[in-house]
């Protein structure tokens, strides 16, 4: 029912309580007069006017219920509405994304870097971008935050077949795993020896790559026959979100894992 129609309702009906008092008038004064029928005459008007006196406001009693319906009908289905897009939002925000990109964020990465103040941890297969991270890693360490890179361990039999995975030879992976690991090492091989920057290899499947900031984390993807940095990435805020502490988890686990296998290789050297 629009609105226009509502109006001319209502219009309708107050015309017709106007013309039903105007006659209820009429035939009060029709009575007090002298002239033959008079007291028949004003009867029949004053029951006209009783009649559309009635029916006006019955009209305009129904409108206004019809209208009542409609509202709560209106407002009940906004709540349900607006309840469901808080839920996606609450769910959201649980989840602690706030950004999808189509590919690895380069910029804002190397920007959040090297104003860091707490702690820069990469899970990588190897570092495609490590000459341009070396300058925000460095201003990360110089501003003393403790920065940790994983990469899968060269030879590793998930590493060749991630060369597969991409079509490239089947040593590939592991050269370029070297070659990041040759250029960390040689840029920040003081700040590990005090233990500020560490660079471990781990064995096994890589699930993910993340590059943590701080509170902020990039979340990639290892899609087939595509580098992790062209595939889509997520931008998380928030170590207590759902994803902050999946990406902190399997990065702990990572760790171990690199520990041992650390612990292993020196005793196999042994």
């Amino acid at each position: 029912m629009n609105k226009e129609y509502r109006i001319r309702v209502y219009a309708a009906a107050y015309v017709s309580m106007t013309i039903a008092v105007g006659l209820i008038i009429v035939g009060s004064w029709i009575t007090e007069s002298s002239f033959h029928y008079a007291r028949e005459f004003s009867g029949a008007i004053n029951s006209l006017g009783s009649t559309v006196l009635s029916i006006s406001l019955i009209s305009i009693i129904y409108q206004a219920f019809i209208n009542e319906r409609l509202t709560e009908s209106i407002k009940r289905k906004l709540g349900e509405v607006i309840s469901e897009r808080f839920e996606t939002l609450n769910r959201l925000e649980k989840s602690g994304v706030f950004c999808a990109y189509e590919e690895f964020p380069l910029e804002e990465v190397k920007s959040k870097m090297a104003t860091a103040s707490n702690r820069v941890r990469i899970l990588q297969t190897w570092i495609p971008e490590t000459t341009q991270l070396e300058k925000p890693i460095a201003d990360a360490l110089r501003s003393g935050c403790r920065v940790e890179v994983y990469l899968i361990r060269p030879g590793e039999a998930q590493a060749l077949a991630r060369s597969a995975d991409l079509g490239h030879t089947w040593d590939r992976v592991s050269e370029k795993v070297r070659v990041a690991a040759g250029d960390l090492v040689t840029a920040f091989g003081d700040y590990e020896k005090s233990g500020q920057f560490s660079l471990r290899y781990y064995p096994g499947t890589p699930t993910l790559a993340a590059y943590v900031v701080d509170d902020i984390y990039y979340l990639g993807m290892y899609t087939r026959g595509t580098d992790s940095a062209k595939a889509p990435h997520l931008g998380i805020r928030g170590h207590k979100s759902l994803y902050g502490r999946l990406i902190d988890m399997h990065i702990d686990r990572v760790a171990e894992e690199a520990a041992l296998n650390l612990a292993q290789q020196g005793a196999a050297d042994r």
